[in-house]
This record gives structure tokens, C-alpha cells and sequence, in this order.
């Protein structure tokens, strides 16, 4: 995943407030497979986790493309491409992820928020974090790179917005979750994990 921390913080958070998580365009950020996503929520509709499913509107969808024309956000634009009869590859953020578009991009799955916390541990351990700081270092204790990290990773290397490109952000995200590997490795030899 490109951003554990934002996902995995929000998803702890309603867990706790025993809300319900709305998956929306599953895998239309490209940080998953849309195949990867409906497997989760599969797993959670086995568990009587699934409370309803939704398609867009055309009400919806012409809601989506006002905001969008105020608005920029690839992932945000796939269930409007969808609803619209896109189907097939699109490539998002500079090309650094590719996804397949379907029909599927125009569904919202509505799940038992506290059922996805308390089945993912690591969301489990976040809940009781007092700060995105503390979630970060948890997660990077595991080996996890986050988006937070990325984009301090780009900022130190001085990489404008205008220098950003697909093959960039993949060189950065590998280096850096490289060395979190290896630090991950390090404790774990000497006994810290």
C-alpha cells in the first residue's frame, strides 16, 4: 500500500467509534488490486461484516464531475470514467501504478468498521496511538514505509512537483522502504523486534 498510515489510522479510529467503512471504487488508487480488495471485503461479508452495497447515481456521478472540476484526484476520477463505460487499463500518479477500470469502480461497500480493525492487527495496535508520529513509527518498526515518509523522503532530496515523475516516485518509495528493511532486519538480529 502507498498510504498505510492515512487508511490504517482512519480505519482504527471509526473501528473504535463502531462506525461503518465505506469502500468506495475498490482499487481505483492503484495502491491495491481491485481483485486484492474484493478479497478483503469478501473476507469481511464472510464474517456477517457486510452491511450493504450501493452503485452510483446519475445524480452521483454528475455531483463527482463538478467536484473534479474543481478538484484534482485521479483515483477520485475512476468511478466517474466507469460510470461512464471506461473499461480497461489506466495508468495514475506518472504512471508509477496501473489499474483495470470495470464496472465494480462504480460500487460502495459498506462494512462493520470495528469487524476490518479487529481483524487486521496492525490496525488493532494503532488504536491506541495518541499521534500520526506514533502510528508512523509503529508502522515503520514493522518495515511499513508510509506516504508521510515519502513525501519527507522527496522533500530532503529536493524533488519539486515539477521534477516528479512515475520512475521518481518509485525509485524514492523503493529506496526508502528498502532502509526501513534493513533497520527492521538490523533489531531483529540484535534482538529489539
Amino acid at each position: 500500500m502507498w498510504s498505510p498510515l492515512a487508511d490504517w489510522v482512519g480505519v482504527s479510529a471509526l473501528g473504535l467509534l463502531k462506525g461503518v467503512l465505506a469502500v468506495h471504487s475498490p482499487g481505483s488508487d492503484g495502491e491495491l488490486s481491485q481483485g486484492e480488495v474484493l478479497a478483503r471485503i469478501d473476507y469481511l461479508a464472510s464474517k456477517q461484516g457486510l452491511l450493504a452495497v450501493a452503485s452510483m447515481t446519475k445524480k452521483d456521478a454528475e455531483l463527482l464531475e463538478l467536484l473534479l472540476s474543481a478538484v484534482r484526484s485521479e483515483a477520485s476520477r475512476v468511478p466517474l470514467l466507469a460510470f461512464k463505460g471506461y473499461r480497461g487499463p489506466l495508468q495514475l500518479r506518472f504512471g508509477s501504478r496501473s489499474i483495470v477500470v470495470s464496472f465494480i469502480n462504480t460500487l460502495t461497500f459498506y462494512l462493520e468498521a470495528s469487524l476490518a480493525a479487529e481483524s487486521s492487527p496492525l490496525v488493532k495496535v494503532l488504536a491506541s496511538t495518541r499521534s500520526l508520529e506514533e502510528a508512523r513509527r509503529i508502522l515503520n518498526s514493522h518495515g511499513i514505509y508510509t506516504e508521510l515518509d515519502l513525501e519527507e523522503d522527496l522533500a530532503s532530496l529536493g524533488v519539486s512537483p515539477e521534477a516528479l515523475t512515475g520512475d521518481v516516485l518509485l525509485e524514492v518509495r523503493s529506496k526508502g522502504a528498502g532502509r526501513l528493511a534493513h533497520l527492521k532486519e538490523v533489531r531483529c538480529k540484535s534482538g529489539a523486534a
